[in-house]
């Protein structure tokens, strides 16, 4: 069938009915059949363009609209258009204990655009259309919970894959997600974009909602030496923020973790997501060098550093027990996560040892006498009394998840009870405990 049915009517000609119905249908089904279409009215009657909700101060909302860019709908086979912002009026304005929240676009008589109004029921009123959602929390709308039904659409078409999106990393340098250098005494903690400018945190009701992450930080002021401190990302209600939590011992939160959906976020506030913890190496100021790895990510972790040379020119040590190497209890690394890890520790240590001695090298873990290396340094020398030194160098190694918290991991060395070794040269290169943390 071609469309119009109708054509051109001459002047002066009569209107006949079959004429006019022509025109009728035409008009309601683009010429065709009343039962092989809906009128134009049924197929446009949910239609709607350029719709958007955005969050509007702590407790109001706008549809977003301009001339270039207007927003258009149809309500009650009303066609509307706006081509200014439409704001929530603050009469209108959320209130009560927590709640979904449904918006609604209201239609009235002797006028071409529409205003907003809010209700906690999701029925639709005459001359009303639901246009969106938001989450009430008792004081003001959760931020990244104004959801417009276009974009729940959108979601439910597309899907949701976990886990979300999260391109940041703490760090002790502004600007600098990974440093390559030592940082030490510094009394605030950043989190800054890494690989991209977007993290996505949990919104009650909602899920995971995206926001855009510009660079933000948290100060250690306050917090005493020696502590470890969990640290959450939020949304205030205007913008990102870090809030810390002090742990109430080197192993033990004050505030435990949950689960949700796959991620680590405070106990009791899924909207808290955990990021990472440092540890404080001063009154209010915190430390990630090689030595003390006290700042650890949650997110986008790369390999960190460690390492502890010793420089005593060659001294002896027979005795077949465990102790930190050169009898120092400092020839250690201070670890910190807040969550299992993955770690690897190696020694390289020059021994020296003549006639029947042999030299061990070991790694601690949170013991100076103790070997916790999968793997240990040997060099072992079997020859008459004061023939000569055979030297080597030995190595240990440790491959380990890290237990949440603080911990030391010494290096270790013991002979075997027979005197004529010797360890050490002088060069720290040569002598040392080193490894990788993943954070």
């Amino acid at each position: 069938m071609t469309y119009p049915l109708s054509g051109e009517v001459s002047s002066g000609q009569p209107t006949a009915a079959a004429h006019y119905n022509t025109l009728r249908r035409d008009a309601l089904t683009l010429g065709q059949p009343d039962a092989d279409a809906v009128t134009l009215a049924g197929f446009l009657g949910r239609f709607s363009h350029n719709l958007r909700l955005e969050a509007l101060e702590s407790d109001r909302l706008r549809v977003p609209a301009s001339p270039n860019s207007p927003a258009a709908l149809m309500i009650n086979g009303c066609m509307l258009t706006a081509s200014a912002n439409v704001d929530l009026s603050a009469s209108a304005k959320p209130s009560g204990t927590a709640a979904d929240w449904y918006v609604f676009a209201v239609q009235s008589g002797g006028s071409t655009s529409f205003t907003l109004e809010v209700n906690t029921s999701a029925s639709e009123a005459s001359g009303r259309r639901l246009i969106g959602q938001f989450y009430w929390d008792g004081s003001r709308i959760a931020p990244g919970s104004v959801q417009c039904l276009a974009s729940q659409y959108l979601e439910a078409v597309l899907g949701r894959v976990y886990p979300p999106v999260f391109q940041g990393r703490l760090s002790l340098s502004s600007g600098t997600p990974v440093t390559s250098s030592d940082v030490s005494a510094a009394g605030t903690v950043y989190l800054t974009p890494f690989s991209g400018d977007l993290v996505e945190l949990y919104v009650s009701g909602r899920g995971w909602r995206p926001f855009a992450l510009s660079e933000v930080s948290v100060s250690l002021s306050g917090v005493v030496t020696g502590k470890n401190v969990d640290l959450f990302l939020y949304h205030d209600g205007s913008s990102l923020a870090l809030e810390k939590v002090v742990w109430t011992s080197d192993s033990v939160r004050a505030s435990a973790l949950a689960v949700q959906n796959g991620r680590q976020v405070k106990s009791g506030d899924a909207s808290r997501l955990y990021v990472g913890t440092c540890r404080t190496s001063g009154s209010g100021v915190t430390e990630d060098s090689a030595e003390k790895r006290w700042l650890w990510n949650v997110f986008n972790q790369v390999p960190r550093f460690l390492f502890k040379g010793e420089d005593a020119v060659a001294y002896a040590y027979k005795d077949a027990v465990w102790r930190a190497a050169n009898n120092d209890s400092g020839n250690r690394l201070d670890i910190l996560s807040g969550l299992p890890a993955a770690l690897h520790l190696w020694t390289h240590v020059l021994a020296k040892t003549y006639t029947t001695c042999i030299s061990y090298s070991g790694i601690g873990r949170g013991s100076t006498t103790v070997n916790s290396a999968q793997t240990i340094g040997c060099n072992y020398a079997y020859a008459p009394a004061n023939t000569y030194y055979r030297g080597a160098t030995i190595r240990a190694d440790l491959l380990a998840w890290t237990t949440p918290g603080l911990q030391a991991c010494t290096w270790l060395e013991k002979g075997n009870g027979a005197v004529g070794n010797a360890w050490g040269e002088g060069d720290a290169a040569l002598n040392c405990l080193q490894g990788i943390l993943m954070g």
